[in-house]
């Protein structure tokens, strides 16, 4: 399954059922704020990185997983979205370079410590698409991406989501 009808095996197993707004959605002419995530059951996300998971996520310590001895510098999407800020932003300090995806109203993703990246505030995202080449911007020891999923801005544990 890929792109579009990804996302709408999303939706659809979110909400139960599927919708005009779902179609709208996957064919790029309604925002994301137009669904109701009231459950997480069943979100299933891709990898954003092909490595080995070197930090694991301990809330309190480290608010995502970091994936290091990577087989590819290519970091992609995990799941669809609307980049909501690259770069810099405040509130990020020590995460160098970073993606930001917005996924639902309530939930994001983040890539952190990016050489360089690809898209810009505003883009559609597919999951798998690339965001991104992996580095060691920020604070870290090495090449890796940390990732992080942020529920209502509370970090939450990306494995529940990663098959």
């Amino acid at each position: 399954m890929r792109g579009g009808l990804r996302l709408l095996a999303v939706i659809c197993a979110l909400t139960g059922t599927f919708t005009a707004s779902a179609a709208a959605h996957v064919a790029g002419t309604s925002p994301a704020s137009q669904f109701d995530f009231t459950t997480l059951k069943g979100l299933n996300f891709v990898w954003p990185a092909q490595g080995t998971i070197t930090t694991n996520f301990a809330l309190h310590y480290h608010d995502g997983i970091d994936i290091g001895m990577l087989r590819s510098s290519t970091i992609k999407a995990s799941a669809w979205g609307i980049v909501e800020a690259t770069g810099y932003p405040i509130g990020y300090e020590g995460y160098g370079n970073v993606v930001i995806v917005r996924v639902s109203p309530t939930l994001i993703t983040i890539y952190a410590h990016l050489a360089s990246y690809s898209v810009r505030p505003g883009d559609r995202v597919l999951a798998g698409q690339p965001l991104g080449v992996a580095g060691c911007t920020g604070i870290c020891s090495g090449t890796h991406l940390h990732f992080e999923v942020r529920l209502n801005s509370t970090p939450i544990d990306p494995m529940q989501f990663l098959g």
